[in-house]
């Protein structure tokens, strides 16, 4: 359920953003690409989960592994692209500094990475 509500909250973002811009954003900045490939890998993590193997299947450690590199890829790609919007002219708040010198969300994500590797591999 939560996992399905991150995944509307993201669509309509990107819808959002399209939106209010108009038009694709014309700044020197790879923000903008970035952020339709963190959008494509968010969009596509919660459907490859809908259609994922039995856990006694063989294909089972392959859909795990590909479900976890997805995700990871999605997670470091937008953290990255927080500190590219930080670079945007007019993008720059007080908020957004905090954010690239500290993003709680990576604090969490690595404090649980260990334990969710673990179980891929067992």
């Amino acid at each position: 359920m939560l996992m399905l509500l991150t995944w509307g909250l993201t669509i309509s973002a990107f819808v959002l953003i399209f939106v209010h811009l108009k038009d694709w954003s014309a700044e020197d900045n790879p923000h903008a690409i970035l952020g339709c490939a963190t959008t494509a890998l968010a969009f596509v993590q919660p459907i490859g989960a809908a259609f994922r193997p039995h856990p006694d299947s063989r294909r089972r450690p392959i859909f795990n592994w590909l479900h976890w590199l997805v995700g990871n890829v999605a997670h470091i790609l937008g953290s990255k692209n927080v500190i590219l919007f930080h670079v945007i002219p007019g993008g720059s708040n007080i908020v957004l500094s905090c954010l690239k010198h500290l993003n709680p969300l990576n604090l969490l994500f690595t404090k649980y990475k260990g334990r969710f590797h673990r179980s891929l591999v067992s």
